[in-house]
């Protein structure tokens, strides 16, 4: 299982797809299976097959580059807005997380 340093703890990385747009989600999990956080939003833009929406603020502050350092995404440089928030829009590089 792959796992992301967040907040100072290690957390299991679980994928799953939005039941919405098919969209990939990240979620993290906490070393006693408990959630830690949703990485991603599900937000209706375009974009590439493969990759996904990041919420990068909040909770979630510093979640994209405990990702991008884990090898689980990768920037593309582009971003979504959904309402007031901007989303880096990243490519997600691992396919099956055993």
């Amino acid at each position: 299982m792959k796992t992301v340093r967040f907040l100072d703890q290690d957390c299991s990385v679980v994928l799953a797809n939005y039941s919405s747009n098919g969209r990939i989600a990240i979620m993290l999990l906490c070393e006693d299976g408990s959630p830690m956080t949703t990485a991603t939003s599900c937000i209706d833009h375009p974009m590439p097959e493969g990759c996904t929406a990041i919420k990068t603020y909040s909770e979630n502050e510093g979640i994209l580059e405990a990702l991008v350092e884990a090898g689980i995404v990768r920037e593309t440089g582009h971003t979504a807005t959904n309402g007031f928030a901007k989303f880096p829009i990243v490519e997600v590089l691992v396919k099956h997380l055993t």
